[in-house]
């Protein structure tokens, strides 16, 4: 029988195994977390601009040129004015968001509209004035103003409540830092029926809209005087009410608003589709350079000079040349945890196969499983030896005298000394026990021939082995040697 086809991996004992090593465990925990630290400290490499702290892009005119060369001159140029399409499709869009990012109307519910209204009612019309008049509106062919409603008179006030230091000022008392487009399209001065002016106001809530109306009304006065010089009328308020609801024209620019930008989208994607599969690398070196400098990172104020995408390369290559960078690193705190588990792993595997391979004797059920060898007892040479040895001569005893046997043999492949002054303590006591009988100890039965005729001459032999000494290919050996010159195997004392 072979005994390797025997042998079994005790799992509980191979763990133990590991845990008795738990310094060789952590050691290589540490070692490996500090080498993966390392590694991750310097992965971690990033150069940035020193200015702004932002990552430098590798788009660099290396490749910017190997992309050009690699196509003709004829689709280079054709990549060029289609990236310059998109430069001005970019730019719209870059508009429209910074619009629909600061516009007060692009975030109102079109279903739920705060909105102030003022009415005033104009009334007692009518005037001839002089051509050079600034305020003129419609003229005859003899230099007089027609007026046949309030419609003139209305727009009159439109242009006078609506001028740059009134907008200005209505962005000072609501806070806001917008164009000024942005907050006239807040306010309409409309005609209501014949001869009523509806002064409205919308907002993103009540508070806001009474606020523009506020600065709107403490100029009414004013417009009318001046307004008073080129007509004769009379205007006084009929109502001021606040409303929330539906609104037809604030739905109506945000309905525009997203068609436009989905316009904008498409062709920008468009412009891709049509590019063939050598110019697209090219292409998208551009619409990338294009992105990032209006889109993603736009500057404060849009440069005149720049005419197409040939201008914005070569400014952008003329700003990286002149950045100032710096090469940062940092440690990571994932790497440090992963050297620690691929340490403890490492180690683990180790200690594992040499676990396996080792080729030794590791727990009791080995000599009974992989040889058929009964185990007399169990002896552990740090704890109390004495106590476990006299429970190991009683049954080497017993089941001698019921062998009926006279010459006894102890034998054992383990070369260490625990193994041997187990193996000379045994002797002793089956000596002083068992005086009848002849006890031998043969601690090399494998290369000394006295050894060996010793054994030969037994009745039985008693196995002394030890834990990660004894070899199983020498037990083998030995249990061999027995069976060749008939001397029977009473047991085996494991020592651990």
């Amino acid at each position: 029988m072979n005994y390797k086809d025997n042998l079994e991996i005790d799992l509980l004992d191979l763990a133990k195994h590991l845990i008795k090593r738990w310094q060789i465990l952590i050691l290589c925990s540490f070692i490996c977390a500090g080498i993966v630290g390392v590694i991750g400290y310097y992965k971690s490499t990033v150069t940035v601009k020193s200015e702004s702290g932002v990552k430098v892009s590798e788009e660099d005119l290396t490749q910017f040129e190997t992309y050009r060369e690699n196509l003709s001159e004829a689709d280079a140029g054709l990549v060029e004015a289609t990236a310059d399409h998109y430069l001005g499709y970019a730019r719209d869009y870059a508009d429209l968001m910074k619009y629909g990012d600061t516009s007060v109307i692009m975030k109102v519910d079109p279903n739920n509209v705060p909105k102030l209204i003022a009415a005033y009612s104009i009334d007692d019309y009518s005037v001839s004035v002089e051509k050079d008049n600034e305020m003129l509106l419609s003229t005859t062919g003899d230099g007089l103003i027609l007026i046949s409603d309030a419609d003139s008179i209305i727009q009159a006030y439109s242009l006078e409540l609506k001028t740059d230091d009134i907008i200005s000022e209505i962005k000072s008392a609501i806070g806001l830092d917008v164009d000024n487009n942005y907050i006239n399209e807040l306010i309409g001065i409309d005609v209501t029926g014949s001869s009523v002016m509806e002064i409205s106001v919308i907002g993103s809530d009540k508070e806001m809209c009474e606020t523009i109306m506020a600065v709107l009304q403490n100029h009414i006065d004013g417009a009318t005087a001046k307004i008073k010089e080129a007509y004769d009328y009379n205007i006084k308020p009929i109502d001021t009410y606040f409303t929330i609801g539906k609104d037809s024209n604030v739905e109506t620019i945000q309905k525009d608003y997203n068609t436009y930008a989905y316009n904008l989208r498409y062709n920008m994607n468009y412009l891709l589709a049509i590019m063939t599969t050598e110019q697209k690398p090219y292409y998208t070196a551009l619409v990338g350079l294009i992105n990032n400098k209006i889109l993603i990172n736009p500057s404060d104020e849009e440069d005149d000079s720049i005419d197409g995408v040939k201008d914005l390369l070569a400014k952008y290559l003329d700003e990286e040349s002149q950045v100032e960078v710096q090469t940062i690193r940092t440690f990571s705190v994932k790497y440090v945890i992963l050297g620690l588990f691929i340490g403890a792993f490492l180690a683990a595997l180790w200690i594992a196969i040499r676990y396996v391979m080792s080729g030794r004797l590791h727990t009791a059920d080995d000599l009974r499983d992989a040889f058929g060898v009964s185990v007399i007892d169990e002896i552990s040479v740090k704890g109390n030896a004495n106590s476990r040895l006299d429970v190991a001569v009683s049954g080497i005893g017993i089941a001698s005298t019921k062998m009926k046997v006279s010459k006894i043999c102890v034998i054992g492949v383990a070369r260490d000394n625990e193994a041997n002054v187990i193996r000379d303590d045994l002797v002793k006591a089956l000596t002083s026990k068992e005086a009848e009988k002849s006890i031998e100890i043969c601690n090399d039965v494998l290369n000394s021939p006295a050894d060996m005729e010793s054994m030969a001459d037994a009745d039985v032999a008693v196995l002394v082995e030890r834990r990660d000494s004894s070899k199983y290919e020498n037990i083998a050996r030995e249990i061999e040697l027995c069976e060749k010159y008939g001397v029977k195997i009473l047991g085996a004392v494991f020592v651990k």
